[in-house]
């Protein structure tokens, strides 16, 4: 300390009248004045929490301080015990005497003959029994050089527990029982395997199957004897997870369940389901995370559904971000109803299935889903249709400049040939190879035409229009391209004739697709065939006119029945289909 300085400590809004968060740094020994002299509880959690960074014996003696004095608020006090513990972790090269808090804890609560005997409960001083419940678990969290609970401390646990005597205490110890568990869970420590062997209870550590006997002792005595709100038992089970994580006892959800199932009491039930959650976590077990979706779906108890959401969104078997087994086109099934359908009754339960699939999957789509189904982009302006770039690999982004390259490089060494009527033989023999398919050089989608479809381009009024011919009919509907309604009715033609991912659980029928090697034709073939053509048709033009405004006029009127069937058939589908189903057009995730 500096004794020309006349600041003991700093406090900054003292009276916490202004919303905002300070971090401010002041030297350790006015982190120590604070916490024995300032009043006010909120300066003394402050300077415990600043006193964990500075591992001195001016802070070990701060910390005692506060222990020993009574007048000091219980809470306070709690806190001190485990800053304690940290220190002491952290002097554990320099630390002399006994462990941290032993001695307290001795002359507080033990008798003065035997040190090892506790004497008998009496708590009518709540600060003195919040004080010795606490102690022992901190007590528990010390470690020596070897990253190991002292033999001397874990000893003491389990004489506290030996010697407990409740017989002449007015109140119940069930809660201090409950705490001394903890305290055997709080000094396990991870197994270490020699060879990878398989921890059975013959060859366990000697401490650990000292806890594990006393824990096995509490279990059947609380069948015999229940305590208040069954305490020990789910001290018990927070300490077998515990064990088995540790590596000390194989890791077994069989316990858990039974413990989990309807009719325990629901403490008990949350506390199993804890410990469920937490194995589906570590072990990816695919199997407890159904059982777990199944009890949220089915459970009679509204309350047992709605924390099994919370503990899988706090402790969530896997994020977004990383790879696991467990992300399955099921699951995001699954998940999807159980936020539209499942849990309509209960707002609590939907907000806890969205939170969860928010966890798991995040804003964007599930990497197990299928691509999706619209896999071609429509530009009406310029009447071209792209692949989606959010579903393009790079690869293939990367080959298609390749591919071009090698169907335009025979295509210009065509358009050298001066020999018109080599040109139109060979146009010919094309267009009745292919069945009267016919080919521009800029067809309205920049793709290849469908089978039975041929593209037409009047002369005068330059109007694109395309020619469906339907497989189960011989009649030919023509679309016009230049009009909004006709262009919208190609788009959902164009839609129909793409293939759908299946729904799951139904197969899609099996088509193969029948391509045919098409001879490469130099484009301006069709150009002059067309040009050749026009002084012939030219005088039936009226009549062919008049033949169109009627065709026109009235697929327009059989066009607007269709188009109206298919927007109620589309917004059926909007919220009954899943994402994983591949069906919805308004799936969560579909890029624009």
């Amino acid at each position: 300390m500096d004794a020309d300085s006349p600041l003991l400590w700093i406090r900054i809004d003292p009276d916490m009248s202004v919303l905002r968060k300070v971090e401010f740094e002041q030297a350790d020994f006015m982190w120590q004045y604070q916490l024995r002299y300032e009043r006010d509880v909120v300066a003394q959690e402050e300077a415990i929490h600043a006193l964990e960074m500075f591992p001195t014996p001016a802070s070990r003696l701060a910390l005692t301080d506060i222990l020993e004095q009574e007048q000091c608020f219980y809470k306070v006090r709690m806190q001190a015990c485990f800053c304690l513990a940290k220190i002491a972790n952290a002097m554990v090269s320099t630390w002399t005497g006994p462990p941290a808090m032993k001695s307290l804890f001795t002359r507080m609560f033990c008798c003065k003959s035997c040190p090892n005997i506790v004497k008998t409960n009496n708590f009518l001083n709540f600060q003195s029994y919040f004080l010795q419940k606490t102690m022992p678990v901190a007590m528990a969290l010390l470690r020596d050089v070897h990253n190991l609970c002292p033999k001397e401390v874990l000893m003491f646990i389990l004489d506290l527990i030996k010697y407990n005597d409740n017989r002449k205490n007015k109140f119940s110890d069930n809660y201090y029982r409950g705490k001394l568990i903890n305290a055997l869970a709080n000094s396990v420590t991870p197994a270490v395997s020699v060879n990878n062997e398989v921890r059975t209870l013959d060859n366990l550590n000697p401490d650990v199957r000292l806890i594990l006997e006393e824990i096995t002792r509490f279990l059947n005595m609380e069948k015999l004897l229940p305590s208040y709100r069954h305490t020990i038992t789910i001290s018990c089970l927070k300490a077998i997870r515990v064990l088995q994580k540790n590596g000390h006892i194989p890791s077994d959800p069989t316990l858990f369940k039974s413990y989990a199932d309807y009719g325990h009491f629901i403490d008990v039930r949350i506390a199993a389901l804890e410990a469920v959650v937490d194995y589906t976590q570590v072990d990816r077990s695919a199997e407890e995370l159904q059982w777990l979706l199944h009890m949220v779906e089915n459970d009679p108890v509204h309350y047992v559904r709605h924390k099994i959401l919370s503990m899988l969104t706090k402790n969530p078997p896997f994020t977004k971000t990383s790879e696991s087994p467990l992300c399955t086109e099921a699951l995001v099934d699954q998940l999807w109803k159980l936020m539209n359908s499942g849990t309509c009754h209960d707002w609590r339960l939907r907000c806890g299935a969205v939170d969860l699939y928010h966890i798991l999957f995040g804003m964007a789509r599930p990497s197990c889903l299928p691509l999706p189904e619209l896999g071609l982009v429509l530009n009406l302006k310029e009447k071209k249709a792209v692949l989606n770039p959010t579903i393009i690999p790079e690869s293939l982004g990367s080959q298609e400049p390749i591919i071009n390259s090698s169907i335009h490089g025979p295509l210009s060494a065509f358009q050298n040939i001066e020999h018109d009527h080599l040109v139109k033989e060979l146009a010919s023999s094309i267009s009745a190879h292919h069945q009267g398919v016919k080919r521009k050089n800029e067809t309205p989608l920049g793709s290849p035409l469908e089978p039975g479809q041929v593209l037409e381009k009047d002369e005068d009024n330059s109007k694109v229009k395309l020619k469906i011919r339907f497989s189960n009919s011989q009649e030919e509907e023509e679309i016009d391209m230049d009009t909004v309604h006709d262009s919208q009715a190609f788009i959902y033609h164009h839609l129909n004739m793409l293939e759908r991912p299946s729904t799951p659980g139904k197969d899609p029928p099996l088509q193969e697709p029948v391509i045919h090697s098409l001879p490469l034709v130099p484009l301006s073939s069709f150009v002059k065939e067309s040009n050749s053509s026009k002084h012939s048709d030219h005088h039936h033009h009226h009549h062919h006119e008049h033949k169109k405004k009627k065709k026109k006029h009235k697929h327009k009127h059989k066009h607007k029945h269709k188009h109206d069937s298919k927007e109620k058939d589309r917004d059926f589908f909007t919220f009954t289909n899943s994402p994983a189903s591949g069906r919805s057009i308004h799936s969560p995730s579909l890029s624009d």
